[in-house]
């Protein structure tokens, strides 16, 4: 979002959150333009320092993600992702390793699955969750 990245990220999160009262009245909660919308303002609580709240956003998006897309659909693993970078910054480090082995897989399976994603791109996955696992250890 612009307001992000021209750092209001205030302004952000009040004209997300405003935007999200509004489609809760207008679309299914599985609407993919909600979930969207969800998944930024998220995203909008995690650089405004309201992890937390992103955390608990965005395991709402991953679980409803996870019940109407395939495992190797791109939103579905780009929330799966930015939900373990959210638990990695409120210190759930071995929930975010669990997520982003789970996120990983899909990619590495096939090579170059549905959604377009190489191997290239699976390798430096893998080696992101080895950081992440010297970490915990």
């Amino acid at each position: 979002m612009v307001y992000q990245a021209n750092g209001q990220v205030k302004e952000a999160v009040s004209l997300l959150e405003q935007m999200i009262k509004i489609e809760e009245q207008t679309l299914a909660e599985d609407h993919p333009d909600r979930l969207a919308s969800q998944h930024e303002l998220a995203r909008a609580y995690k650089a405004n320092g309201q992890v937390k709240e992103a955390v608990s956003l965005l395991e709402q998006v991953v679980k409803i993600r996870e019940q109407t897309l395939a495992e190797d659909h791109p939103d579905r693993l780009a929330s799966q992702h930015e939900l373990a970078r959210a638990y990695k910054a409120n210190g759930q480090v071995k929930e975010a390793v669990s997520l982003l082995e789970q996120v990983v897989n899909p990619r590495a399976d096939t090579g170059r699955g549905s959604s377009g994603l190489t191997s290239v791109t699976a390798t430096i996955s893998y080696n992101l969750l080895g950081s992440w696992l010297l970490l915990c250890t």
